[in-house]
């Protein structure tokens, strides 16, 4: 009977000693686990400061917007709107496939800008597909930098992009031109005309025979008096089926003139005269100094290469 109570003490209490152990394994089990998942928490914590953008404290969002009008000339001008600050200098560059290229600068005033036309040498462009980019210059006015940092440093944006130290604006858009044959001809004959009234296509001169004299030496004041009157500003150019011809009337002189009569001839290559025209200049008396603009409509026929004008009678 002892020995059989002994035996039985024995048996309980190794299985106390092997319960305490399992508890024990699994108060471990538990503990390491919980270490566990606090260790990945702040893991997780320090990655996503870690991640968290750079501040800057001047930071300027860029809005640009433009378009292209194609007028009916063929000629183009661009117009934007921006929130970039009032006088920004910006940087136009119109290009080809057929290697055209023109370059522009304009400001930007109470969030928008304009172009000047874009031509080709004062006439329609080609057919053709174009680019137009618009973008911002390195240097700009200190009241610019203010806003956007001396480099550019403080834009942002999705048109915003690094060009060495800089960061500037650049928005490119694309767009084709495709003139009608009917309208070929006519550009064509109409750069004829410019270059027959030595035009340069980019800025309107008078014709190389009537140069005039800047100043009152005794050679200009002759001058003067022997040709009083002088032509201006000369412009040629087809519409439909006729030639316009136009230009300005100026009295150098110290004397009133009248009944001013001015004709224009057309002639071919070979200098073959083709047709005449001419008009009295709309005015009852050209004072001293005064000048008076004309126009002289002719029909067109074929052979109208080159013309020329000048002042065939006056009072």
């Amino acid at each position: 009977m002892n020995k059989f109570k002994f035996h039985f003490i024995l048996s309980m209490f190794v299985m106390l000693l092997i319960g305490c152990s399992e508890i024990d394994n699994r108060r471990n089990e538990v503990m390491n686990n919980n270490s566990s998942a606090i260790q990945i928490n702040d893991d997780n914590i320090t990655n996503a400061l870690s991640e968290e953008p750079e501040l800057i404290e001047n930071e300027f969002s860029v809005f640009l917007d433009f378009s292209v009008d194609i007028s009916s000339d063929f000629t183009v001008t661009v117009t934007g709107n921006t929130n970039l600050p009032d006088e920004t200098k910006l940087k136009l560059t119109l290009v080809n496939d057929s290697g055209y290229e023109a370059i522009g600068e304009v400001s930007v005033i109470d969030g928008s800008f304009k172009s000047g036309v874009f031509s080709n040498k004062g006439i329609s462009l080609e057919s053709g597909n174009y680019t137009i980019s618009v973008k911002t210059l390195n240097e700009q006015p200190k009241s610019v930098e203010n806003d956007i940092g001396v480099n550019g440093e403080y834009l942002i944006g999705e048109f915003v992009k690094s060009v060495g130290s800089f960061k500037i604006v650049e928005k490119s858009i694309s767009f084709t031109i495709s003139i009608p044959e009917e309208e070929v001809e006519k550009i064509e004959l109409k750069k004829k005309l410019l270059l027959a009234a030595g035009i340069d296509g980019s800025n309107y001169q008078p014709l190389e025979t009537q140069d005039s004299f800047e100043g009152n030496s005794d050679e200009e004041k002759k001058w003067i008096e022997e040709n009083p009157l002088q032509i201006l500003d000369i412009k040629g150019e087809v519409k439909g089926n006729y030639i316009y011809v136009s230009g300005a009337v100026k009295n150098r002189s110290n004397t009133p003139h009248s009944f001013i009569k001015i004709k224009v001839i057309y002639t071919d290559y070979e200098d073959n005269v083709v047709d005449t025209d001419w008009t009295y200049l709309d005015s009852e008396e050209l004072k001293p100094n005064e000048q008076k603009y004309f126009e002289i409509m002719t029909k067109y026929r074929k052979g109208m290469d080159r013309f020329k004008v000048e002042i065939l009678d006056y009072d």
